[in-house]
């Protein structure tokens, strides 16, 4: 429902725009790289404007906790990065799938981050989930008006309750993928922080 608001509201001031979906709870480095990975979305994102594009991030371990993307035929390189026709996604698996998956070499981690059209993520919400794209439109519309109070808090309680993943990209058929040139990292959990500290001699990290 975010990301449809999202883009509901940057389609009143630019029906053309091209709009870049972040999770907030990642650590991603160095910026030049995720700056230049994103560029090259946006241009495949004009390129082709029915094409909804992600960003898959080598896998390094056999993660049971990420969703994992299969990349199909290599499209092109945009800076210098391959772009790939997406196959399927594949939700977080078992450990001993997700080792199928790196030792096949055609998976990514799924990082959540994605690029598109504005008028191409509001033509698939309103091909797969109408109540929701509908109900989003109608809070745009009151956006900054009288209205809106009163629109968001019933429009809202009555949205359903979907990821993008569920509601969009695992039903599209033209999904590309970046391979991400940066480091990234889902600090989502204590595990995290155990990746990105030190520990000492007592295996505790501080």
């Amino acid at each position: 429902a975010c990301i449809g608001l999202g883009a509901a509201l940057i389609e009143r001031e630019d029906p053309e725009g091209v709009m870049l979906v972040m999770p907030a709870d990642h650590v991603i480095e160095p910026a030049q790289e995720f700056r230049r990975a994103v560029q090259a979305a946006e241009a495949m994102a004009i390129e082709y404007p029915h094409t909804l594009v992600t960003f898959g991030v080598r896998p390094t371990f056999a993660a049971t906790g990420y969703g994992y993307i299969e990349r199909d035929a290599l499209l092109a390189t945009r800076q210098g990065i391959p772009v790939y026709r997406v196959f399927s996604f594949r939700e977080k698996p078992h450990v001993e799938l997700a080792e199928e998956f790196i030792a096949s070499g055609r998976h990514f981690w799924n990082s959540g981050i994605f690029v598109w059209r504005v008028a191409t993520i509001l033509e698939h919400l309103q091909a797969n989930q109408p109540r929701l794209a509908e109900a989003v439109r109608r809070i745009a519309a009151a956006w900054g008006t009288p209205a809106y109070d009163e629109t968001i808090q019933g429009e809202y309680a009555a949205i359903d309750r979907i990821s993008i993943d569920y509601a969009v990209m695992e039903k599209a058929t033209d999904v590309l993928v970046v391979e991400a040139p940066f480091q990234w990292d889902d600090v989502g959990s204590w595990l995290a922080l155990e990746r990105r500290y030190p520990q000492d001699a007592d295996h505790n990290t501080l």
